[in-house]
């Protein structure tokens, strides 16, 4: 297993200004690497992303399949609690901001999304991207996610059926109180990932 900390985040060295380009450059960098390190093997390589990193690992995927046609690549993409595209979670994050005036959020509630994406090219077009993930993609969110809405999640899944592209959406049930980030926890997870890698 590889995982990796983009530059700006973590214990990765720090940047002025971290863009949907710096992330992708060092995702790039990541799946070249452990590919490469796989490709004379039996090893197969899967792509997981959570969050944020969902978009950018979708991204990341989608421009190595551009770029690397007649090589071995990944063998599944995994998109855990992601967001269809940066717009329309910003959007929500500052409705909710006006609404409940949260500290955090009353920073940026007055200020337009597109402002604030353009200014620091952070697209994560996710929804516009999956199109070029020619490999079966497994979808995973939780309805008590108070992060990333399930509204977005389902969004996304609909625009990637509506693509053509193999992909599997598991929706989690509220009881189970998964929220954001304990979609681990589930007891049937690894079964998914293996289903989904079967995905006609």
């Amino acid at each position: 297993m590889l995982t990796i900390d983009y530059r700006g985040f973590g214990d990765s060295s720090q940047i002025r200004n971290i863009t949907e380009e710096s992330t992708t450059e060092d995702g790039l960098l990541a799946l070249n690497w452990l590919i490469s390190r796989s490709e004379h093997t039996d090893s197969q390589v899967m792509v997981w992303g959570h969050s944020m990193g969902a978009a950018i690992a979708t991204i990341t995927v989608a421009k190595w399949n551009q770029m690397n046609k007649e090589r071995k690549g990944p063998v599944g993409l995994v998109i855990e609690s992601g967001f269809n595209n940066f717009k329309d979670q910003l959007n929500k994050y500052l409705k909710d901001g006006r609404e409940h005036r949260g500290h955090r959020r009353s920073l940026v509630k007055h200020l337009p999304s597109n402002w604030i994406i353009n200014v620091n090219n952070l697209r994560f077009q996710t929804d516009d991207w999956i199109s070029y993930v020619k490999i079966p993609i497994l979808q995973l969110h939780a309805q008590d996610d108070e992060t990333i809405s399930v509204q977005l999640a389902r969004k996304l899944y609909s625009a990637t059926k509506e693509g053509g592209a193999r992909i599997i959406f598991r929706e989690f049930d509220s009881n189970l109180g998964h929220g954001h980030n304990n979609i681990y926890q589930n007891d049937n997870l690894m079964e998914y990932v293996e289903e989904s890698l079967f995905v006609p």
